[in-house]
């Protein structure tokens, strides 16, 4: 049978799939604490719901290696869990060369087999100018440097362009917080419509001043809904959010448990092109041609 009909074939049968496949929320908590009580709560909580832990011992890497986050690093780790190193970097005003050496800090004191598994940069700029998404994904080929399985979460904290994951310069981050603001900034939220396009796994949600459990669940749900892989709902409030966890922990974690978050056909279908290797792209009118590579 001629190529073009086996990827014919191929198309009709992933569109007339039933159902998209559903994953439950992840969680991505924000660990603004010292460790202790509520890291042993997020160990717990790993054996539930996918969980990353953004690290942050002083507004970055800090000024010499912490044992205790040694430890709560690999407590994490040995519990299904992640953690990833907090990186400022101004709005792309940060030297560059200044953020390469907090990485590489971070890879030194809370590397290894049982250390993190990435990098959250944070006061990510969300315009996409030529200049800044040169600058970062100058630092996402530098963390994959370190190691391919290392994951970077940027955060614009807002609506942002599609270049910084498919753009000219190449992708800039793995994960991008496209929101990042209060429960009730949160009710009028909508994505941008490109999200779509991509695994819900490219996005998530930060969510704080969410005073009850009840309003917790919402908030999972309308994350679901508009097409975030990971969240996070808390119920503490400025001026630092992120300072302990919310006092419905336990109970937003069985919520995420609970929560599908299902992909667009449009996502499957690429995935499925992509896992058997057909190198065909896939039109909106169920035919294929020829491409070059399929879009992440």
């Amino acid at each position: 049978m001629p190529l073009r009909i086996v990827a014919a074939v191929i198309c009709a049968a992933a569109f007339a799939a039933p159902a998209p496949a559903q994953n439950s929320m992840s969680a991505l908590v924000p660990a603004y604490f010292y460790p202790g009580a509520e890291w042993n709560a997020m160990n717990t909580a790993a054996s539930t719901v996918n969980l990353t832990a953004i690290m942050n011992p002083n507004s970055g890497v800090g000024a010499a290696q912490d044992a205790n986050y040694v430890s709560a690093v690999a407590g994490l780790r040995a519990a299904g869990g992640r953690s990833i190193g907090y990186v400022a970097t101004t709005y792309g005003a940060r030297p560059i060369a200044a953020v390469l050496a907090e990485i590489d800090q971070y890879n030194t004191w809370y590397g290894g087999a049982s250390g993190i598994g990435g990098i959250f940069i944070d006061e990510m700029t969300n315009t996409g100018t030529p200049a800044t998404l040169a600058y970062y994904r100058q630092i996402y080929d530098h963390v994959k440097a370190i190691s391919p399985t290392w994951t970077v979460v940027g955060n614009p904290g807002a609506t942002t362009t599609e270049s910084y994951l498919n753009g000219a310069s190449g992708r800039t981050a793995d994960t991008l917080v496209v929101f990042e603001g209060s429960h009730a900034t949160y009710a009028g939220y909508a994505p941008s419509a490109w999200n779509a396009n991509y695994a819900a796994s490219n996005f998530a949600h930060l969510v704080y001043d969410t005073a009850t459990s009840g309003e917790m669940s919402t908030d999972i749900d309308l994350a679901a809904a508009r097409h975030a892989g990971f969240s996070y709902v808390t119920n503490d409030v400025l001026a630092n959010p992120w300072d302990t966890l919310p006092s419905y922990w336990t109970a937003e974690v069985t919520k995420m448990s609970m929560t599908p978050v299902p992909e667009p056909a449009a996502v499957l279908l690429v995935g499925a092109l992509a896992a058997i290797g057909c190198g065909w792209r896939v039109r909106r009118a169920g035919c294929c041609k020829p491409a070059p590579s399929l879009p992440r």
